[in-house]
């Protein structure tokens, strides 16, 4: 069958020799695409599939000896079935040779080739967007199979299917992938006539991009016909059209302009309006009845609802949608009055009216037809323009011309930011005209997107308009080419003979007077209001106050009559387009209002303009669509109510009401007055307060004999129910008394909720107290209690109550202050009753976490009232236990508060993993308490308390009954329905047929509703059957009623049935749809439910559009599921995020952009601990790199909002106590099994005990010297599988293993990542100390050696893991801890899909350890039998730079994890690994590494990051970590041996000796403060090399006086010269001295010894190795590269090199053999990224050729060459076969390249 079908893939390997010769070429190229292809879909996906295709055709593409070889070879591939992939990769088997042919191609054939698949596929696009407010874009794509679907891409596919056919799957190309493929063309291009073709394309890519950037010019200009337009252009058109394109373009910009002025100059009034708002105009009179985009959505706001008119109401008084007609007329009306208003001078301008408009529209026409004949007629754009002016004079009439001042004014202010609107305002009362209303065309807004065209049509209507002031605010915050532009404008209209006065206001910094016209303006005292005339305006009401006092109840009290409010919520971000939406929605009549809330995160210098303007001018106007919204001059009867943002900074300032709405909206300050909400609406008391009072009264209130009321008995009345408290229920209906009963009881027991005491908090705590004295009313226990007078049961049990109703308020609810030892439980009713559905408490039970707390006098009462509880508990507890049940005492509690079964609640936990103990217990009881008050939880707390878990696995057991509830309409169990209906359907035929026996025997057994799939599906066939004999009719009725039924299931919301119901719907023949209706039964069954647990991971890249798009589907499921099913919402790290008042409105308000949501939602968050930015500061100082610390406290978080932070439960690492009782749980539930036997061996009563003490040890050590962040549960989790992996790998009887499993995971997990010794200064612990504590809590075991100590039997284990004979090491490489520790902890975490990182200095082998992993775990074909035993690796590198994106590292991962995932549905033994270089370069405030948490904790697959410094808590909690600091003279002495490449004793002793004293002399450079942090462990690295290198091979390596002082001037050198004298004698001392030991003596080197600087660089240039040394085997003795440190300002020592014949021949051009340089300057702003991205391509294209490069003052660009320079090289054969190509990794932006590299390259 793969032969057969798929023979193209198998001779392509054969070709290649992929399975035989070039085995290990496959592995390189695999790892070179991976990073090569990046995100490139079709392409990437098409690789993935000739990955997995590689193992099944493995058996075909080799010889083999025998017939029998060749059957075990294909007994070998498993999940044979499982061959899309390798027919996939068949069927594209000319794109699978290109891209393999593209991974060993040079730059400029690779550059070729791009082009011709250009010029036959490629097309570019050009999406327009500027009038629909989205972003425009210029994009190429183009397909791998060449022209094939060209006209496909051009002209669209015909149906909709093929649109999606990953057959014409096209790869795009951005702009930035554009700019890099020319820059490669640029570089690859030399002087020479066969690349004429590269050179013209190139040219024509330029010519290409001028049309893109010239049409985006066209739409910010705002030519109707570069709107919303896109455009398609192949790229096989030539230069010389490209060019007529453009030209068109040029000409149609200039028509476009000179339209614009010549109507303009037509009538003056056109100049307030934008060129954009002209574009409307014109794109509105002209393209009416098409299908423009613009058009469209300019319409969509008029059509649904407008200004209210008489012939708007039909029949029934219902609004109907107006006509298109009636849309554009309405539109037009804003236009027009907007004109209307600022044209008519000191006067009310009148009220255009839409009919008025509709009218002249019809005989628009006729208006604009040419008197003279002789006159051709305008078409098109002009004839546009000339109906604009039609319009215009039609409904305005002709404007007189008024120009009767004559003078002209400028003044410049200085005013606060708070006082600008008044200013203004103050200003336009000076003028000739004061009781003229502001409009928008006097005013210019300066910021940042204020371009040179708004400043020019500005002055031209100053020049235009003399009588009329104009002002120009915030000047200080133009950008300084708009800046200039201003200055020329102000001399300009200068220069004319009048102009209107122009005032300039500077906020908040002095004013600047640029000419001595321009004076210092005076403006009347802005404390005394100014005379202002106003618009029509609506009744606006504006309150103020500090959050949570009700200010939303307020509004929403005053606004519950209207007949429709439309909510406009402004968080995190604002857009003038949503508030003209919301404002064209209105109607104008006294049933609608808006209501605006504003919070504490929204843009409120946008805000406050946006109001200044619609308030206050009476319009507001939209710059990037050329939208208008007008105030009617018709006196508006909608309502405004603005909710005023309350700000930490404001709220301590104790201000008025109105002096606080001053200082937050100004401009809202103008023209309304502050309200403060308790002054407007009082708190409300309802049924639930009145019933609450009640009992409050009750016990308060006492009898005569002293019993208080709550305590007393209540006879029954004749129904036999009983009432209680009657003599209160009539004191409680008066509302202020309620009121006071409340105050009093927040005073008295409800300390927390009283130091808040704002309405929120309030009535979440009545609800709390509610639902608690619930148990007085259905409580049969309370009654019994009562009857029985058993003294203070009532009150005792309500004092409790009131108390932990009150500890939900508290912050610190888990802290020892705060902690509710005693915590009572409610028995809820069997979920099987109507009852019980209703949450009532049944039976209080105290839950307690010590033994002594119900001994403390404040629970003595409560000990005797609920001992009933209590026994009843341990009765329960008891009776399981005897029964072999597994339930715990917290199962059964946390049974009764869910109202679940505790046997349900036992397996749930147990499926999941969860270990129940009293503290999770705890968290979940009151996560339910919170719920069902509707109150949401926020958890702060270090990295890994559990806050996610713990809130996944309440989601989990609060839906638990969903899972075989069949009587829920909506609940998704697909088992039991399909077994009640296969029973109900064969009853019912039965009843009609003779029963069989078979068939009744089939009908029992569907009485068993666990039948696994086969044998439904046998049951089916058999129900098929039967009904085929009775008729073929029959047969075909059956199936059909089973498909619709099948259809009526897959509607049901909470199942993920999309592509299954798809496929209920295709058409199929009757022979087919027997065999597709049993094969729909297995389809069925495995379908997943939907989640009803919904996590997103908050960063700073999450905007608002992101939670709205990632909550829509949720509140629809929410909606459709209604409120049996809660859904968990979980913002994990929200306060990381921007959109803090977008979280404030959904947890607080309820409400998502002011529309309520369901109340099934359940919304939590988790947060990290706010940090002062000093504090963060100091905590994110650079580190010394040789003594990296543990962990870092370092959160980059935001101050939450006021009504956030009183969500907060602070939560803490668990105590000492309870961690002790989750490690004893853990290990209960913990089995392992035994490979070698078969059998379950369990830790208890093995080492139970001893390693639950050995975990608590860890954490308690970690704890003391590290903080509570160091460690976390997930170190707990990670010991448990480690000691899973090591049982299995270790060898031996199992109580050895298990010893040995136990010592290595301590070590792995907590004892590796601590520092060899501890840092100066520090109290933290390391590594010896940590050995004494493991030593003095599990003593060593006789199983695992007599007497070896904790550190003797980890290192034993190190060194018989990693050495010589399991893994091949190349030359020159040390086997020394480092590599040990790091190569060890890989390879186990690679085993187990876990994630570690490698922290160290730079060379302490981090990278190394990893290459070494990749060429020795290789599956079968290993080097060493040991690794045969480990997967093989498939790496996924990522190098990092401070350009890294999270989103390409997110794709590195997906792209992985598909890999990964195809592996396993294979069978395959390769697995991926994720490497991470250089992750410490992002910058941490960007959190670009934040989207590791996910992938982290999931664990897919296995992780590795590398890091010169340690990772932040929260990355660091989510991996095991292995860091090396300071390391010891000894394992520095193997270090320097292995790469000298001396094993063990060999050399001798002597120069055993010597290299000692090496070491010991870089241990003393390394402390010497003369040095300071200049060198590392890779310096004293190729200090070692060169001498080995100058070593004649095959011979013993010897130290002289002239090879160490010729190694130490290549490698410890760049210091002033009697500095690096100062290095040369330690290190010779230190030599000597050792030498002394044996009684010889190394002497100093001689003056005449030292080279000079000259010297030195020309060695190191020009000298060339030993010919006889292998360059492809010692690898690792390749030179380094030079670093020339210069200290002139002017290169002069460049100059000297070049003169003295150090440097080859400078190039003439890039293109030329010889010298490159490569110059970066010194200012920030030349060092851009495209600049950057420049030198990167050039250097990697002379790279390539071998050229050498001389980089000055390239800093900037040293992260993106980081494995170049450091010489981290891959080596593949050529795709022709003929030698080898090299390749290295180059960080372009946040792209990753695999570059060739020329062997002299490579030194």
């Amino acid at each position: 069958l793969v032969v057969g079908a798929c023979e193209h893939i198998v001779k392509f390997f054969q070709e290649k020799k992929f399975h035989t010769d070039h085995r290990d070429d496959f592995q390189q190229l695999k790892h070179h695409l991976n990073v090569k292809l990046g995100s490139r879909d079709f392409v990437y996906t098409l690789f993935n599939n000739v990955v997995i295709a590689y193992d099944y055709c493995q058996p075909f593409c080799s010889a083999a000896t025998s017939l029998r070889e060749v059957i075990d070879r294909v007994k070998s591939v498993s999940q044979v079935g499982e061959l899309d992939c390798v027919r996939t990769a068949n069927k594209y088997i000319n794109e699978v040779r290109g891209i393999f042919r593209g991974a060993t191609i040079s730059s400029a054939e690779g550059a070729a080739e791009r082009v011709q698949v250009l010029k036959r596929s490629g097309i570019a696009e050009i999406d327009i967007r500027e009038g629909v407010s989205s972003p425009s874009t210029f994009s190429v794509s183009f397909s791998v199979r060449g022209a094939a679907d060209l006209e496909v891409a051009l002209e669209g596919p015909d149906d909709a299917d093929e649109a999606t056919d990953p057959e014409i799957d096209r790869i795009r190309m951005s702009r930035e992938d554009i700019q890099e493929h020319k820059r490669q063309l640029t570089f690859c291009l030399e002087a020479d006539a066969n690349d004429t073709e590269l050179r013209e394309f190139r040219d024509r890519l330029v010519v290409l991009e001028k049309v893109a950037d010239f049409s985006f010019l066209l739409g910010r200009k705002g030519h109707p016909q570069f709107q919303a337009s896109r455009e398609l252009i192949s790229l096989s058109e030539s230069k010389e059209q490209l060019n007529a394109r453009l030209h068109d373009l040029h000409a149609a910009l200039v028509q476009w302009e000179e339209g614009i002025k010549r109507i303009r100059g037509e009538d003056r009034r056109l100049t307030a309006w934008s060129n954009k708002e002209i574009m409307v105009l014109v794109s509105l009179l002209t393209q009416m009845g098409t299908t423009s985009p613009l058009v469209q959505s300019v319409l969509t706001r008029f059509q649904s609802n407008g200004v209210s008119n008489d012939s708007d109401i039909a029949s029934g008084g219902q609004v109907q949608s107006p006509t298109p007609e009636q849309a554009r007329a309405k539109c037009l009306v804003h236009y027009l009055q907007v004109l209307s208003n600022f044209t008519h001078i000191g006067a009310s301008a009148p009220q255009v009216d839409w009919e008025q408009v509709l009218h002249s529209l019809q005989h628009l026409p006729d208006a604009v037809q040419r008197d003279d004949p002789d006159v051709a007629p305008r078409h098109g754009l002009e004839r546009g323009l000339d109906l604009v002016v039609a319009l215009v004079q039609s409904v305005l009439g002709v404007e007189t011309m008024d120009n009767a001042c004559k003078d002209k004014n400028q003044f410049v202010h200085s005013v606060a930011s708070n006082d600008k609107y008044r200013a203004v305002v103050a200003a336009n009362s000076l003028g000739e005209h004061r009781d003229r209303q502001l409009t928008m065309q006097r005013l210019l807004v300066c910021s940042e997107s204020v371009v040179d065209e708004d400043v020019d049509l500005f002055f031209e209507r100053v020049g235009r308009y003399p009588a009329v002031s104009f002002f120009v605010l915030d000047v200080d915050k133009l950008s300084r080419a708009v800046r200039e532009r201003l200055t020329a404008q102000q001399e300009q209209i200068h220069s004319l003979l009048a102009h209107g006065d122009v005032h300039y206001f500077y906020c908040d910094a002095p004013a600047v007077v640029t000419f001595p016209w321009i004076r210092q303006g005076t403006l009347p005292d802005l404390a005394r209001p100014s005379s202002l005339v106003l618009p029509q305006l609506p009744v606006i009401r504006a309150f103020v106050g500090e959050a949570g006092i009700g200010k939303s109840y307020a509004i929403r009290k005053i606004l519950e009559h209207k007949e429709r409010v439309l909510p406009l919520v402004i968080n995190d971000e604002l857009r003038r387009s949503e508030v003209m939406s919301a404002l064209n929605a209105l109607q104008e009549n006294d049933g609608e209002a808006l209501d605006l809330k504003a919070s504490l995160y929204a843009p409120l210098p946008l805000l406050n303009d946006i109001l200044f303007e619609l308030l206050v001018c009476g319009a507001l106007r939209d710059p990037s669509t050329g939208g208008v919204f007008s105030l009617s001059n018709r006196s508006p009867t909608w309502t405004l109510c603005v909710e005023c943002p309350s700000t930490y900074t404001v709220d301590k300032q104790q201000l008025e009401p109105q002096d606080l709405l001053q200082c937050v909206l100004p401009a809202l300050a103008l023209v309304a007055k502050a309200e403060q909400p308790l002054n407007v609406v009082p708190f409300e008391i309802d049924d639930m307060e009145r019933e609450v009072c009640k009992y409050l009264l009750a016990l308060e209130t006492t009898s005569p004999d002293g019993v208080s009321h709550i305590d007393r008995e209540y006879p029954e009345d004749e129904s036999g129910k009983v009432r209680c408290f009657t003599e209160c229920e009539e004191e409680v209906q008066n509302d202020d008394k309620c009121r006071r009963i409340i105050e009093k009881a927040l005073t008295d027991h409800a300390p927390n909720t009283e130091k808040r005491k704002t309405k929120y908090h309030l009535r979440q705590w009545l609800r709390s107290v509610h639902r608690r004295f619930r148990f007085f009313t259905c409580s049969p226990h309370y009654l019994y209690a009562s009857a029985n007078r058993s003294g203070v049961f009532g009150s005792t049990l309500a004092l409790q109550m009131l108390r932990e109703a009150d500890n939900l308020r508290a912050r610190d609810i888990w802290s020892e202050a705060q902690f509710p030892h005693v915590y009572l439980v409610y028995d809820e009713q069997p979920m099987d009753t109507e009852e019980g559905r209703k949450m009532v408490p049944m039976c209080a039970v105290p839950m307690t976490f010590e033994t002594e707390a119900l001994d403390h006098p404040d629970y003595r009462e409560l000990k005797t009232v609920t001992q009933g509880g209590l026994r009843e508990l341990q009765e329960r507890v008891r009776e399981a236990a005897a029964k072999g049940s597994a339930i715990t005492r917290w199962d059964r509690l946390l049974a009764w508060a869910l109202g679940l079964k505790p046997e349900d609640v036992a397996t749930c936990l147990a499926e999941h993993g969860f270990v129940l103990d009293g503290d999770n217990c705890l968290k979940l009881i009151l996560f339910h308490d919170r719920r069902m008050v509707g109150e949401p939880v926020v958890l702060e707390g270090e990295t890994g308390v559990g806050k996610t878990f713990v809130m996944e696995m309440y989601c989990k057991l609060i839906n638990l009954r969903l899972t075989n509830n069949r009587d829920v309409e909506w609940c998704p169990c697909m088992r039991s329905r399909l077994h009640n209906w296969l029973k109900v359907t064969l009853r019912s035929d039965m009843e009609l047929q003779p029963p069989l026996a078979e068939f009744a025997a089939l009908c029992s057994a569907l009485d068993n509703e666990d039948l696994p799939t086969p044998e439904l599906q046998e049951i089916w066939r058999a129900m098929l059957l039967r009904a085929e004999d009775t008729s073929a009719e029959k047969k075909a009725e059956l199936q059909t009623s089973f498909l619709a039924q099948l259809r009526s299931w897959a509607t049901l919301p909470l199942l993920e049935s999309e592509p299954f119901a798809r496929s209920l719907d295709l058409r199929r023949s009757v022979a087919e749809l027997a065999n597709f209706s049993v094969d729909c039964i297995e389809a069925l069954l495995s379908l997943k439910r939907k989640s009803l647990f919904h996590k997103i991971l908050v960063h700073p890249g999450v905007d608002c559009r992101q939670i709205e798009a990632f909550l829509a589907p949720i509140i629809d499921l929410a909606k459709r599921t209604g409120e049996d099913v809660t859904f968990v919402v979980f913002f994990d790290e929200m306060n990381t995020g921007k959109t803090l008042g977008l979280f404030k409105e959904l947890m607080v308000d309820r409400t998502m952009n002011g529309v309520l949501l369901p109340t099934n939602i359940f919304f939590t968050a988790a947060i990290n601990p706010y940090t002062k930015p000093s504090n963060v500061a100091s905590a994110a100082a650079p580190e010394d790199a040789n003594q990296p610390v543990v962990n870092r406290k370092l959160y980059f978080v935001h101050e939450l909002p006021t009504m956030l932070q009183e969500l907060v439960w602070k939560i803490s690492n668990p105590t000492l106590a309870s961690l002790q009782e989750f490690v004893l749980r853990k290990i209960d539930l913990f089995d392992l099994s035994d490979p070698e036997t078969g059998r379950d061996v369990n830790l208890v009563g093995v080492l139970r005990q001893a390693f639950c003490d050995l975990i608590i040890a860890c954490h308690r050590f970690f704890t003391e010297h590290y903080g509570e962040s160091a460690v976390s549960n997930r170190d707990i989790q990670r010991a448990f599988r480690a000691i899973d992996f090591f049982f299995s790998f270790l060898k031996g009887r199992p109580e050895q293993r298990l010893n040995g499993a136990v010592r290595l995971a301590i070590a792995l997990v907590y004892y590796f990542r601590l520092p060899e010794e501890a840092a100066g200064g520090s109290d933290g612990g390391d590594r010896r100390e940590f050995e004494d504590c493991m030593d003095q809590v599990l003593p060593p075991h006789a199983d695992v050696g007599e007497g070896a100590p904790f550190k003797t039997y980890v290192q034993e284990q190190l060194d018989a893991f990693v050495n010589h004979d399991n893994f091949e090491i190349p030359p020159g490489i040390a086997l020394n801890q480092a590599i040990k520790e790091n190569t060890f902890a890989m390879v186990v975490c690679f085993c187990m899909k876990m994630a570690v990182g490698i922290v160290g200095a730079p060379g302490s082998s981090k990278t190394l350890s990893f290459h070494l992993l990749r060429g020795n775990l290789r599956g079968d074909h290993s080097p060493k039998p040991f690794c045969r035993q480990f997967p093989i690796l498939d790496p996924f590198i990522y190098q990092c730079s401070e350009f890294t994106t999270s989103a390409e590292i997110e794709s590195v991962i997906l792209r992985a994890e598909e890999r990964e995932r195809q592996y396993e549905l294979s069978g395959s033994r390769s697995r991926v690994m994720v490497f991470i270089d250089e992750a410490g370069l992002p910058n941490e405030q960007k959190m670009e590494l934040k989207v590791l948490h996910t992938p982290l904790d999931e664990g897919k697959v296995a992780f590795c990051a590398i890091s010169n410094a340690q990772f932040d808590d929260a990355n660091r909690n989510r991996m095991l970590v292995v860091s090396r600091s300071v390391t010891s003279l000894l394992d520095l002495v193997v270090l320097a041996k292995g790469c000298l490449g001396i094993r063990g004793d060999e050399g001798g002793r002597v120069l055993s000796q010597m290299v000692h004293g090496i070491c010991r002399a870089y241990l003393n450079i390394t402390k010497d403060p003369t040095f300071g942090s200049l060198f590392h462990y890779r310096d004293l690295i190729h200090v070692c090399r060169s001498i080995n290198r100058n070593t004649p091979p095959g011979t013993q390596p010897r130290i002289t006086v002239q090879s160490l002082l010729c190694a130490l001037e290549e490698n410890l050198n760049g210091l002033p010269r009697d500095i690096f004298r100062q290095l040369v004698a330690i290190v010779f001392k230190c030599v000597d001295e050792e030498m002394q030991r044996l009684g010889q003596a190394f002497p100093e080197p001689e003056e005449t010894d030292f080279r000079t600087e000259l010297e030195v660089l020309r060695d190191a240039l020009l000298q060339e190795d030993s010919p006889d040394r292998d360059q492809k085997t010692d690898v690792e003795l390749r030179r380094r590269f030079l670093l020339v440190i210069d200290p002139s300002d002017d290169h002069s020592g460049v100059r000297l090199m070049d003169s003295r014949g150090l440097l080859p021949p400078k190039a003439a051009t890039d293109g030329e053999v010889g010298t490159h340089v490569l110059v970066m300057s010194q200012f920030d702003e030349d060092g851009s990224d495209i600049q950057c991205a420049a030198l990167i391509s050039k250097f990697t294209f002379w790279m390539e050729r071998g050229d050498t490069v001389l980089l000055i003052n390239t800093g900037r660009i040293h992260g993106a060459l980081y494995d170049v320079l450091n010489q981290h090289y891959r080596r593949m054969t050529a795709s022709d076969g003929n030698g080898e190509k090299v390749y290295a990794n180059v960080t372009v932006g946040s792209q990753t390249y695999a570059c060739s590299v020329h062997p002299r390259h490579m030194r």
